[in-house]
């Protein structure tokens, strides 16, 4: 009886080493996407500035691709857009981007800066500054 006992422990930890690892596979999955998520929304967004600065397109494009590219190391950018719109002083910056991780599937993100949105930050992020 003992014996037939040690062999069901046995089945049973290979088991919950099983579930365990799953778990842990699919939580590290969720986390990696959320932190690619949020550092593409963040290079898209500094796409949009460098449109603001009156840079070529391309340039930006080349700029951010080579942000989201190192750490988007699982997956791959499908497309990446920047654009200007609009007359100087009410200028829009778009930023359209789509990529896609392997186990997630596809995703898309645009940011969309105004010239009077850029200007009103710059003034809140100079205020109090000793230089």
């Amino acid at each position: 009886m003992i014996r037939s006992q040690q062999g069901w422990v046995s089945i049973e930890a290979a088991l919950s080493l099983t579930f365990v690892s799953a778990g842990l596979a699919v939580a590290l999955v969720i986390l990696y996407s959320l932190m690619v998520s949020v550092w593409i929304h963040f290079a898209t967004y500094e796409a949009a500035l460098c449109l603001a600065k009156d840079q070529s397109p391309s340039v930006c494009e080349r700029l951010s691709q080579k942000q989201i590219t190192n750490v988007l190391k699982w997956g791959g950018i499908k497309s990446l857009r920047l654009h200007r719109s609009g007359p100087r002083p009410q200028q829009v910056y778009t930023a359209n981007i789509t990529w896609s991780i392997p186990a997630i599937g596809d995703s898309h993100q645009t940011v969309s800066l105004k010239e009077s949105q850029i200007l009103r930050q710059s003034k809140k992020t100079n205020r109090g500054m000793l230089w």
